[in-house]
């Protein structure tokens, strides 16, 4: 399936503009091979369970964005448990990162890419720009439910429901015709693989109780090194993606949208725009994924000085007002910090590539130390601590 979905498309473009299936199935004509009748007939299928499952879908496609994972981590750390969150926050970005270099790897087109063929219906104009397996919405949200379960040691009946969760943001991908069956399948057993393995271990955990500040640093440098090197190799050496067959794949991808939705398209989105998705030290599963995966484990360094009472939990020791206060706090950093940010990207309004990853590994950097570190210890200063 891999070669296939690698294969070159110089001479095999029907003369409607669309991608002939054969330079996919390495069938012959028009007809598609078996496997891929099946891929479509599954989508069609569950896509006639819309309208019902429309608000959900969509509530599970914008819910992974960064903002409000950053939000919902803060919060956790801040309110429930500063080691778990911050473990927690660990696996999603792990789950982010393998993720990546898979995709970039297999590089395989989405189903909307490869839309010449009738029946998938445009759902709420849904848009996305790289690549197809596996599902990273899958992955990441089934990890992420099942680790905390694991790290908090939750009964099996939460179990299930984290595995239901998991099943239900597949689903959603594949009613949203983003995803292939085949991606959100492999999604869901890499994410609940590497969920409850790292909830289980908790390695995070270990290096915090460990307690010896230069293993921290040591751990988080070679863990993040060993990633980041994959991810480079992988960019590198897989089998590049033709100009022109990116192009194919981008123009059907945007024919399949409302006029009023492509009117609103940022003015990058170029035919050429996949490649640079692949090429991009700077997208979502490269640099920010990165930094915040050593910052996580190299904080576990500061956090052994760090005040005894920040490691307690609020909800057993202190009422909804005081627990609001911290929070109120913390976030207030947060939107500081990203105005900052955004402030210095929109005026000194550079495109040097390495320009922007370092704004990126600076961005990251302070958000995940804040978290973790600064709110913290501004907590305990001020006589807002847990415990």
């Amino acid at each position: 399936m891999v070669s296939a979905w690698r294969s070159g498309v110089k001479t095999d473009i029907e003369s409607s503009g669309k991608i002939n299936f054969r330079a996919w199935t390495g069938g012959s004509g028009d007809q598609l091979s078996s496997w891929d009748e099946r891929e479509y007939a599954a989508l069609r299928c569950i896509q006639r369970t819309r309208p019902f499952c429309t608000p959900v879908t969509l509530l599970i496609h914008y819910v992974a964005s960064v903002p409000l994972v950053v939000t919902a981590t803060g919060l956790l750390t801040w309110t429930i448990s500063l080691s778990k969150g911050a473990s927690l926050c660990g696996c999603l970005c792990f789950n982010v990162i393998i993720n990546a270099t898979i995709k970039w790897a297999c590089r395989r087109p989405r189903p909307k890419y490869l839309s010449a063929r009738e029946g998938l219906a445009n759902i709420r104009d849904v848009f996305e720009r790289d690549f197809s397996f596996p599902s990273g919405h899958t992955q990441v949200i089934s990890g992420t439910v099942l680790c905390f379960c694991a790290l908090f040691q939750l009964s099996w009946q939460w179990h299930v429901v984290a595995l239901t969760l998991g099943i239900l943001a597949a689903f959603s991908r594949n009613y949203l015709a983003v995803h292939w069956c085949t991606d959100t399948a492999a999604g869901l057993v890499l994410g609940w693989a590497i969920g409850l393995s790292w909830g289980i271990y908790d390695p995070y955990g270990q290096l915090l109780r460990a307690a010896q500040p230069w293993a921290s640093i040591l751990a988080a440098t070679l863990l993040v090194g060993c990633l980041g090197l994959a991810q480079e190799i992988v960019r590198r050496y897989a089998p590049p993606i033709e100009a022109s067959l990116a192009e194919q794949w981008l123009s059907n991808a945007i024919s399949d949208l409302s006029p009023e939705k492509r009117q609103r398209l940022p003015r990058e989105v170029s035919p050429k725009e996949l490649l640079r998705v692949v090429q991009d030290v700077n997208s979502v599963g490269a640099i920010p994924a990165l930094t915040m995966m050593w910052c996580i484990f190299s904080s576990t360094a500061f956090h052994w000085h760090m005040p005894e009472g920040e490691f307690g939990s609020c909800l057993e020791s202190r009422s909804w007002d005081y627990i609001l206060l911290r929070n109120v706090l913390g976030i207030g950093g947060l939107a500081i910090w990203a105005l900052a940010m955004l402030a210095i990207k929109k005026y000194t309004n550079l495109d040097d590539v390495y320009f922007k990853a370092g704004l990126n590994v600076c961005a990251f950097a302070g958000i995940s130390f804040w978290i973790l570190v600064f709110a913290p210890l501004i907590f305990h200063s001020v006589g807002l601590h847990c415990v």
